[in-house]
């Protein structure tokens, strides 16, 4: 079985590659973030740093593959932070706009 592993938000998500559905690459594209298999092959390449994009890719695709089917993208995408506070410490300011 061909998988792709993320660590997000301090959990390990693994998505099983062969279990991805052309109805999943639809609902990908439905809401504008482009091919699902183009994402799919970039967040497999071991060199690749996770996007925001790639990181709520894995989630929704795992969540999809575990008890919730019809989860939106955007739903999970509204769970991942995208600045983690660091192991052990407690709030962590936000980079300052230029």
């Amino acid at each position: 079985m061909a998988t792709l592993t993320a660590e997000i938000d301090g959990r390990t998500l693994v998505v099983d590659l062969s279990a991805i559905t052309a109805w999943d690459a639809y609902a990908w594209e439905v809401v504008g973030l482009g091919a699902l298999d183009a994402c799919v092959a970039a967040v497999a390449d071991p060199e690749t740093v996770l996007t925001a994009t790639g990181l709520a890719m894995v989630a929704w695709l795992y969540e999809r593959q575990n008890g919730r089917p019809s989860v939106s993208v955007e739903a999970v995408a509204r769970t991942i932070t995208l600045f983690p506070a660091p192991d052990g410490a407690g709030d962590v300011d936000a980079p300052e706009a230029d």
